[in-house]
């Protein structure tokens, strides 16, 4: 029970600062207070079956006081529970929905409680024990618990029934007989499969190389955001590195990233960071200086200074599973020429790679003559006379034509941004507006545009591109939930909200053409 604690401002000089609280029964939490906290009065939790506290002090002096709990009222509620039987995998719901079938766990929810969202599952039925996070399911729908057992999503099992019937007939002298039995089958529609060529390093050899089969979840598209699996049962992400169907290509990052930071601030200072094993971490550099390479998994606080991503590095192999930076694969450019050639006896075409310039040949045929004698008889005393006749031959004229085609394609360099908003692990954010360098994004056209409520996704872009401030606005009133952002670096940076709606302010983000950006609310603490 809680109660509170007050002592009267008249204690004496030497007594505290500092006060040990006990209990007759059970312990005190806190179980240490200051003096000005016990004049002015602390509120604390007791065995509800205690009837005194005892404060003492820890200075000059160790006297102690004993206070005896009164106005207790103790109201003691008993409700009955309920229970469910449910099949479970940690990261899949189409397991889930089959094992509700193959292997069947009973868990328990408060008194009236129904599978939905906000309900709370129990490994117990003393309700003592929250169920651990994961997919449950009733065999027709999944649902996705936090780590406090609390269903945050749901969706169906996407379940097909075929009934087949079949009728048989016994015929006697007197009566005749017919039976019908009706068989149901119901199947489970699998995962997604997708074909993609892999490559660890470089984009364009994705869209070359062999392509082996992977896997999303049911009703996916190949886009920003898929989470993408190695196996049919969705349990292992797929490594990072480049993927492509032979058209596009999507990157998958490393969920561990190594770092340096670069220090020109004018001083000396740290930098916060979570380490690739969860741990809160902090670098000190010089100023002037780079740090040595760390392994991230998300910066904290940087305090001015500029993070230099080195991608894996010397990491170890880690992975987010998600798409990210689509492109289109490399297109090649092929420059064919044809040359056609005319005269006036023969005609050929054919195919180089070298562009002739129009040409034209006249040829002369070598002169030729005709001789024709013609004599003519006189009568004696006259002369005779002899004609000659020369005929050239006519020159002849041969014209070669030629005629050259090119052919080049250019692909132009992207100009904007792409901008991925995830918003289906939330219990009640609602991103309502986002602007890079005060300008407002733009909706793609595809999915719902702001406001993005829960359970939806929404992509958008952006031309503001270079190192700018980014806004977005939410509204909230459930406390303990938080949105990340990831600039084109990989760089993130988490807002933990309490309850109230604001605007989530990034300060420097990096906003590469080419890229995806994304927002991503959720439930619980920053990680």
């Amino acid at each position: 029970m809680n109660i509170l604690l007050t002592l009267n401002s008249g204690l004496g000089a030497d007594l505290g600062p500092n006060f040990n609280l006990t209990a007759n029964t059970g312990v005190v939490t806190p179980n240490t207070a200051t003096k000005s906290q016990l004049t002015t009065g602390i509120f604390v939790d007791v065995d509800p079956s205690a009837t005194q506290i005892t404060v003492t002090s820890t200075g000059t002096c160790t006297n102690s006081i004993v206070l005896n709990i009164t106005g207790q009222t103790t109201t003691t509620t008993t409700l009955g529970i309920t229970s469910f039987v449910l099949g479970r995998d940690g990261a899949n719901f189409f397991t889930a929905c089959t094992k509700y079938t193959t292997d069947p766990i009973t868990y328990y929810g408060g008194g009236g409680a129904v599978l939905q969202i906000g309900t709370t599952l129990y490994s117990d039925n003393t309700l003592t024990n929250h169920v651990v996070a994961g997919y449950y399911s009733n065999g027709t729908d999944w649902f996705l618990c936090n780590t406090n057992g609390q269903i945050i999503s749901t969706g169906s099992c996407s379940t097909t029934t075929t009934t087949s019937t079949s009728t048989s007939t016994t015929s006697t002298t007197s009566t005749s007989t017919t039976s019908t039995s009706t068989t149901s089958t119901t199947t489970t529609l699998p995962p997604e499969t997708f074909s993609l060529g892999y490559n660890e390093t470089t984009d364009w050899q994705a869209c070359f190389a062999s392509q082996t089969n992977y896997y999303s979840y049911t009703g996916e598209l190949l886009q920003n955001g898929l989470q993408l699996f190695t196996d049919i049962t969705l349990s292992t992400k797929a490594p990072s590195g480049w993927y492509s169907n032979g058209s596009n290509i999507w990157y998958i990052a490393p969920s561990c990233v190594e770092y340096t930071f670069t220090n020109n601030t004018g001083f000396d200072d740290y930098v916060d960071y979570y380490d690739c094993n969860g741990v809160l971490q902090q670098i000190y550099v010089y100023d002037g200086t780079t740090s040595n390479a760390v392994c991230v998994d998300v910066i904290v606080d940087l305090r001015g200074m500029t993070a230099n991503n080195s991608g894996a590095g010397s990491c170890p192999p880690s992975t987010t599973g998600v798409f990210q930076d689509e492109a289109v694969c490399p297109t090649t450019t092929t420059t064919s020429t044809t040359s056609t050639s005319t005269s006036t006896s023969t005609t050929s075409t054919s195919t180089s790679t070298t562009t002739e310039a129009p040409t034209t040949t006249t040829t002369t045929a070598a002169p030729t003559s005709t001789t024709t004698t013609t004599t003519v008889a006189l009568p004696p005393g006259e002369t005779s006379t002899t004609t000659t006749s020369t005929t050239a031959a006519p020159t002849s004229t041969s014209t070669s034509t030629s005629t050259s085609t090119s052919t080049s394609t250019t692909t132009t360099a992207p100009t904007t941004v792409d901008i991925f908003i995830g918003n289906v692990l939330s219990l009640d954010i609602t991103i309502s507006a986002m602007r890079i360098n005060g300008v407002g994004v733009t909706w793609s056209g595809g999915g719902p545009t702001f406001p993005i409520a829960p359970g939806d996704n929404g992509s958008f872009y952006s031309s503001q591109i270079g190192t700018y401030d980014v806004e977005i606005d939410y509204t909230t009133s459930i406390p303990d939930q938080h949105i990340i952002f990831t600039d084109s670096g990989l760089l993130q940076n988490c807002l933990a909200t309490n309850g109230t709606g604001g605007t989530m302010t990034v300060i420097g983000a990096d906003i590469t053409a080419g890229t995806t950006i994304s927002v991503a609310a959720e439930d619980g603490a920053c990680p």
